[in-house]
């Protein structure tokens, strides 16, 4: 009787890489945006853009936070060249006020059906040394700081697991103190360093003011900025924001939604602006 032969197992085929997803967009939310009432509406268009296929990350401050903290315990800001000092406390308090906007944030993805990863992981940064801003006396503004890494290996494989990364505008020093970081140049530095396709920034249009989409390349939104240069609305601030991140490089196209989040995946009442 023969011995069977034994086949030799068959070897499986190894996995093919996974295609890249497009790349990210950052989403800046701040100011009356990150406000109780406009959440909610927000998160919907947020998740409604990840459903259709957009990765993202968002990142976030808490002045509207701060400020009703600062309201409730009588604290008020200090402040040197129109801009705010930190000292212990005070970073206490903006501790305090990212713990509820990231909360509150959080839980309106999650109720829109966006799954949020919620990060503590503060941003790396530098301190800030004294310096002019505009005067002949340089200001120290205590625990303030700037962006300079961010771990850009962990946000990506949130990101393709089909996780929203939720990052509050928080620095980390190597000695580990926490630093108030710039928000502007925070999402621009994010963006830069996660190769993001677009910033979306929130303006302020309203759905009267604007029925369509609006295309604007960097030349012709630095000649509007021209021509409105003493207008200060929201909209006109986010267009000039909009056009530094261009010409710094951050990315290739910024869009300016509505408070209400219209636009954001950059349709109907969104202001595209490209290099």
């Amino acid at each position: 009787m023969k011995d069977s032969a034994r086949k030799p197992a068959a070897r499986e085929k190894p996995a093919k890489p996974s295609e890249p997803g497009p790349p990210p967009s950052v989403i800046k939310l701040g100011g009356e945006a990150i406000s109780p009432a406009l959440l909610p509406t927000i998160a919907a268009e947020i998740a409604t853009y990840c459903r259709d296929g957009g990765q993202a990350i968002v990142l976030y401050d808490a002045e509207f936070q701060l400020g009703r903290i600062e309201e409730a315990q009588k604290a008020p800001g200090r402040y040197g060249a129109r801009r705010r000092i930190m000292d212990a406390a005070a970073i206490g308090r903006l501790e305090m006020a990212l713990g509820q906007a990231g909360f509150e944030l959080c839980a309106a993805l999650a109720a829109a059906g966006a799954p949020p990863a919620g990060l503590s992981m503060p941003i790396t940064a530098e301190r800030r040394p004294p310096r002019l801003y505009g005067g002949d006396t340089p200001v120290d503004l205590g625990l303030s700081g700037d962006a300079i890494a961010v771990d850009t290996e962990f946000l990506r494989r949130l990101l393709s697991g089909g996780r929203l990364p939720v990052l509050p505008c928080l620095g980390l020093s190597e000695t580990g103190v926490l630093l108030r970081l710039p928000f502007d140049a925070t999402a621009h530095l994010l963006a830069r360093e996660m190769g993001a396709g677009r910033l979306v920034l929130l303006g302020g249009i309203t759905d009267g003011q604007q029925a369509g989409r609006k295309e604007l390349s960097l030349q012709q939104a630095q000649a509007r900025l021209h021509r409105l240069r003493d207008v200060t609305t929201v909209h006109q601030l986010r267009l000039s924001e909009a056009c530094l991140a261009l010409e710094l490089g951050a990315v290739r196209e910024c869009i300016i939604a509505s408070f209400t989040g219209k636009g954001i995946g950059g349709g109907t009442g969104a202001t595209v602006l490209r290099a």
